[in-house]
């Protein structure tokens, strides 16, 4: 049996723009210098377990511009934090998703131009006296993990690879967090791959 529940939108949040440096050019060079201006336009978003915040994994559907440019980017290449019962934007990642991956040696310099690492889904959830997010990074092919200790300022701690070099790409998709006998796992649907991953989040 299905049953359908009516709701009713209550308040709509305008999310604006966020600036950080960026690299936004397919050089095979990585440097992140540009400044991005862009606009968030969030792919998904997740609710933190107190239900006091909104996570959003900020892909964006627009083409990056440099500040210079008439107009902002879409696609801010961050994960943002808002205070779910007025909307105010607390904060967001800038520039970390981006230079996280390029350390752990999976950054798309060929997707600079457009978007970089993408971030897609995202999940929220509580361990070890902590807020976490886990956001699939798409172009990257990776997760990126993100401490909410500071909403205002949320921390990328990890970004772990999905695929051994060599594979063909998986392009995680949607995200799912669940619990199993005290252990976080997040499971990923990977739109290129086809596959679902199952990746244990170690954050007790």
């Amino acid at each position: 049996m299905i049953y359908v529940r009516r709701v009713e939108v209550r308040a709509v949040y305008a999310l604006g723009t966020t600036e950080h440096a960026a690299d936004i050019t397919d050089d095979g060079r990585v440097r992140f210098m540009d400044a991005l201006v862009a606009l968030r336009e969030p792919d998904q978003l997740a609710v933190t377990p107190n239900g006091r915040f909104l996570v959003t994994a900020d892909e964006g559907d627009t083409e990056p511009k440099a500040s210079e440019s008439a107009g902002p980017a879409g696609g801010s290449r961050t994960v943002s934090v808002l205070d779910a019962r007025t909307g105010e934007v607390l904060g967001d990642t800038g520039n970390q998703l981006d230079a996280v991956a390029h350390r752990a040696g999976v950054y798309p310099d060929g997707r600079s131009d457009n978007r970089g690492s993408e971030p897609e889904g995202v999940v929220a959830f509580e361990a070890g006296g902590m807020v976490w997010a886990v956001v699939g990074l798409e172009r990257a092919d990776a997760l990126a993990l993100v401490s909410l200790r500071d909403p205002r300022a949320p921390q990328v701690e990890e970004v772990l690879p999905l695929r051994r070099p060599g594979d063909d790409a998986l392009a995680p998709e949607g995200l799912a967090h669940i619990v199993q006998r005290g252990r976080h796992y997040i499971a990923v649907a990977n739109e290129r791959g086809g596959t679902v991953s199952i990746v244990r989040a170690e954050v007790d």
